[in-house]
């Protein structure tokens, strides 16, 4: 550490985030470095054991999890309060979509904020219930139950997000291929699959195009299946809209609890 940094006291105990203090080179470094290693248990010959980083941006892609590359530059994808607001969902809130499909509208749905047996938030409709959360600083989509088209437009256009607000950020996912393919190409896709793991997959590759839009690009390279997305996020009304391929999402009102 830098001389007269340390922020903290002995025993004192740190979350993430928790600034700690500066970067130094005290001890025989060339350079400012920090060194960093887990291991067993407090003693000098303890054993080392792995661990990942998560939260940080290289190349301006985001990664949730991982080590970062040799002589890599990155950059801590800070926590944001503002973006743990977009996507704070409150228990039995309602909202309301008109539905849109190449310019005309189709249909007009209700979706409401509920809680599983299991304390896991989701949204429901009269056809389906889309599960989501959040951990470790980042905002996910976790699975779909039911027949609901439109809770599936949900889930394409923003399977996870980082909670950061780094303006042009990227990211991936890989979500489900029953999401995006047809039933012929899933029976081809789940026979290939279980030869080989992940050989047909469906990725989504999503970038903040500024502090409320989300662009993103669904796509399955075996079957040449392509679509793009954007959602627009608000921090009272959440997502007020949505498009994904030639179907759009749009809010018209907060519906009053019943």
């Amino acid at each position: 550490f830098a001389t007269g940094s340390i922020l903290l006291f002995e025993g004192q105990e740190v979350g993430v985030g928790t600034p700690i203090g500066l970067c130094g080179n005290s001890g025989n470094s060339p350079q400012p470095h920090i060194h960093i290693q887990v291991q067993t248990s407090i003693f000098p010959t303890a054993p080392t054991i792995p661990f990942v980083f998560v939260n940080y941006g290289q190349g301006g892609e985001y990664v949730a999890s991982g080590l970062p590359q040799v002589k890599a530059d990155i950059q801590h994808c800070s926590f944001s309060l503002f973006y743990d607001q977009l996507t704070n969902f409150v228990l039995d809130d309602c909202y309301r979509y008109e539905v849109w499909h190449r310019g005309s509208k189709v249909k007009t749905i209700n979706l409401k904020v509920k809680m599983s047996e299991t304390l896991v938030t989701f949204f429901e409709s009269d056809k389906g219930r889309l599960y989501f959360g959040k951990q470790y600083g980042n905002f996910f989509v976790y699975s779909i139950e039911g027949s609901d088209p439109y809770l599936r437009l949900i889930y394409l256009a923003l399977s996870m997000m980082p909670m950061s607000d780094v303006t042009g950020l990227k990211w991936g996912d890989r979500v489900n291929n029953s999401l995006v393919l047809n039933r012929w190409q899933q029976l081809v896709a789940s026979l290939l699959n279980s030869f080989f793991t992940h050989w047909v997959t469906t990725t989504s590759n999503y970038q903040l195009q500024d502090k409320t839009i989300i662009s993103g690009q669904l796509r399955n390279s075996f079957f040449e299946v392509e679509m793009a997305s954007v959602i627009e996020l608000d921090p009272q009304n959440r997502i007020s809209r949505l498009q994904v391929g030639p179907y759009e999402m749009r809010q018209i009102a907060m519906a009053a609890e019943e």
